[in-house]
């Protein structure tokens, strides 16, 4: 007797960490695998988001820590204080 389909199965395959991987793989992301050289292209694609952070670290650096003195000399030069 052949199986009914059932309305309690989903009517599509659950994803699953290899099917993951894959659409990684086809998006162009490093390849994915557990020999060291993947792993080294993939942190080869971690390099331009670490130099953004560090970019963004000084952003905030200046503005938490320089704009008050910034606006502080302002209103010495206007003669608010």
């Amino acid at each position: 007797m052949a199986r009914s389909a059932s309305v309690w199965r989903l009517p599509w395959t659950p994803v699953t960490g290899s099917w993951l991987k894959n659409m990684a793989d086809v998006m162009g992301h490093a390849p994915v695998g557990s020999d060291p050289l993947s792993g080294f292209f993939a942190f080869l694609l971690f390099i331009p988001l670490l130099v953004v952070f560090v970019f963004w670290l000084v952003e905030i650096a200046v503005e938490l820590v320089l704009w008050p003195f910034f606006l502080l000399v302002r209103a010495f030069a206007r003669g608010v204080t």
